[in-house]
């Protein structure tokens, strides 16, 4: 029980962790920001966001960090040594984070040209009558 609280305890103080919590945080402000600017905010739109889209990731994040850690790496430390299997876990879990930092940024930068534009982009419409 102790491990899994120190692998806890190192995911919220990872430097990957608290990226992606600093870049959801600029994204939630940016997206406030842009509903503020074209006239729609609502407080019930910022819950469902965190509880639909937030809270999901971190836990989902979490899930593999640990699985990177308590499940992955021991079994190669048994085939290829300890000193390797930390760094298949280090680089699984950077390459997590930094696939998990791509429509972070993408939704910043929409927010972005919301607030700028004052007005959302619309959506592509597909070319059949049905637009699906």
């Amino acid at each position: 029980m102790e491990f899994l609280f120190a692998l806890v305890l190192a995911f919220f103080t990872d430097p990957r962790t608290l990226g992606a919590l600093l870049l959801i945080a600029v994204d939630l402000l940016t997206g406030i920001a842009s509903a503020v600017v074209r006239g729609v905010f609502q407080w019930a739109h910022v819950q469902d966001v965190l509880f639909d889209e937030i809270v999901p990731f971190v836990e989902g994040y979490l899930a593999f960090y640990l699985l990177s850690y308590a499940g992955v790496q021991p079994f190669f430390a048994q085939y290829l040594g300890a000193e390797a299997a930390q760094w298949i876990a280090v680089i699984l879990t950077t390459a997590a984070a930094g696939f998990s930092y791509l429509p972070i940024l993408t939704s910043i930068g929409r927010n972005y040209l919301e607030i700028k534009t004052g007005r959302r982009k619309p959506a592509p419409v597909a070319d059949t009558p049905t637009g699906l």
